[in-house]
């Protein structure tokens, strides 16, 4: 959407007024996904990573301004009804496309809310928004036991030799004032005791490991392992402040010692009132 406004700003610069040449909009274009593209580069720069998926991207949002100024503004430069009727319909096509990111994303936010005080459960694709693997794969597979999901479904988390690897939940539902516990449910499938951490942390944590919640535990071989944590440990964690519990930013669950293969299953997050 900004690099489709970019690109009709360009367009206005190049010629404010109409009638505009085909060149114009050619050039508008060009200088757009120019600018683009050395974002991209600059992001080189500042230990970010480049994305050629991004330049299409900006791209894609350029020409859809682009077609869809020169087809359905009032008075606009093209011409002829089949043009105007073809440009009308990759506008709408590019713009639906531009759109559903944001729609998912929106989407996915009032799954998460409606589903508070459930943190994280593998029952739908939405679930998945707000998860990601550390160092390692994650899949939604049948839970199994007495301690089983909602659904029956669960989280595994796969990693290989990396340490660190785990589940992290980056934007869980954020306040968690009126909660009591919080309740982390797993299950290691494998014949090897694994060594975990659970981490959480609020928005001004500072990146360092006496301001957060961290907590070591053992997940036995073959074994379901239910935490109950106190949010009031969780809010006196941070060694110089009080951690702010209208403003939780993260949950992390992953293995802090040992570099071997491996994997456990997350049943399911949630907070108890």
């Amino acid at each position: 959407v900004t690099f489709g406004a970019i690109a009709l700003l360009f367009l206005t610069l190049l010629r404010g007024e109409p009638p505009r040449r085909f060149k114009s909009y050619v050039v508008a274009f060009l200088l757009t996904v120019s600018c683009g593209a050395a974002t991209e580069v600059a992001q080189a720069f500042v230990f970010r990573d480049p994305s050629i998926l991004d330049v299409v991207r900006d791209a894609l949002g350029a020409i859809t301004a682009l077609v869809g100024y020169a087809t359905l503004v009032p008075g606009a430069d093209a011409r002829g009804r089949p043009w105007r009727l073809a440009g009308a319909v990759f506008a709408c096509g590019g713009a639906a496309i531009m759109m559903a990111p944001l729609s998912l994303c929106l989407v996915a936010y009032a799954h998460r809310d409606l589903s508070f005080p459930t943190l994280l459960e593998g029952c739908s694709p939405l679930d998945r928004y707000f998860v990601s693997g550390r160092h390692a794969d994650l899949k939604v597979v049948p839970s199994a036991g007495a301690a089983a999901s909602a659904c029956g479904r669960a989280f595994r988390v796969e990693f290989a030799t990396a340490q660190y690897a785990g589940i992290s939940i980056d934007e869980p539902y954020p306040d968690w004032r009126t909660a009591q516990t919080l309740i982390i449910d797993l299950r290691n499938p494998d014949e090897a005791d694994l060594s975990l951490v659970l981490r959480v942390h609020d928005r001004a944590h500072n990146q360092q490991y006496e301001d957060r919640f961290n907590r070591e535990f053992t997940l036995p071989a073959r074994e379901h392992l239910e935490i109950a944590i106190p949010i009031a440990e969780i809010a006196h964690a941070p060694a110089t402040r009080l951690m702010d519990l209208s403003q939780i930013a993260g949950i992390i669950v992953f293995r802090d010692r040992g570099l071997n293969p491996g994997k456990f299953e997350v049943e399911r997050i949630l907070l108890r009132r």
